[in-house]
């Protein structure tokens, strides 16, 4: 990020009181809640949706391939525990004349440590030409702390083509989980001392592409980070977390 300013299926009836208390009902994803109303339908521009998990799913609306990007990357981070899409409120800010104008940022990302950062994107390009890193400089001093405690304006230059690739993974390994295959790793790497490669911890653990995903999910949640920016392959390096070397962002 730059420019930062501060199921199971139903039981029978008549199924066993065990069975009928495992019983976990399907539940419809949460519609989005925006600020502003997005158009589905726009010609020129990408323009979509996306469900995530947890205990009650939720549509993540967005409005070009960029901002999918930027939706994809916060959504893998193991610090970002809720991303939310044109959040409200909007903010009311008093520009350079000296007019008051409303702005409402892209998404608001909320961390686990409490840290809400709203952002803002835009192409690079476009961004410069009309100095949007000037004007959240101007909103931030009119946004309301509770609402977001720094601002970000992200850019293609901030999702290069491998972090969306590597976000794209951890997303899709997440919820395919395999408790042998991930305790196996988990422990290969509990006693990991310096660095290593994907491709000698799946070897190592001998669950092959199992293997492969539980390693994924390692790096997904935090406990492992990959040395470098490239995409994550049986030949990427990773390291615990903490330990010296440069993590990818």
């Amino acid at each position: 990020m730059t420019h930062e300013h501060n199921t199971p299926s139903a039981g029978r009836h008549g199924a066993s009181p065990a069975s009928q208390q495992s019983y976990i009902p399907w539940l419809p994803p949460e519609r989005s809640d925006v600020a502003r109303i997005i158009s589905l339908n726009s010609k020129g521009s990408l323009r979509g949706e996306l469900t995530v998990g947890g205990a009650i799913p939720r549509t993540i609306t967005y409005e070009s391939h960029l901002e999918k990007k930027v939706l994809v990357c916060l959504l893998a981070r193991p610090d970002v525990e809720e991303v939310y899409e044109q959040p409200r409120p909007t903010v009311i800010y008093r520009d350079r004349d000296n007019t008051m104008r409303e702005h409402t940022f892209d998404f608001l990302a909320v961390r686990r440590s409490g840290v809400r950062t709203a952002i803002s994107v835009k192409p690079a390009g476009k961004a410069e030409r009309h100095d949007l890193a000037g004007t959240l400089k101007l909103v931030a001093a009119y946004t309301p702390p509770m609402f977001a405690t720094s601002i970000v304006l992200m850019t293609e230059r901030d999702v290069p083509r491998d972090a969306y690739h590597n976000a794209c993974l951890i997303l899709a390994m997440r919820d395919e989980v395999d408790e042998e295959s991930d305790r196996t790793v988990a422990a290969l790497v509990g006693s990991l001392n310096g660095t290593t490669s994907v491709g000698s911890l799946v070897d190592a653990s001998g669950c092959h592409a199992d293997g492969f995903a539980a390693v994924v999910r390692l790096i997904g949640n935090g406990r492992l980070r990959t040395v470098g920016r490239s995409r994550i392959d049986y030949a990427t390096t990773v390291a615990l977390a903490g330990v010296h070397g440069r993590e990818a962002s």
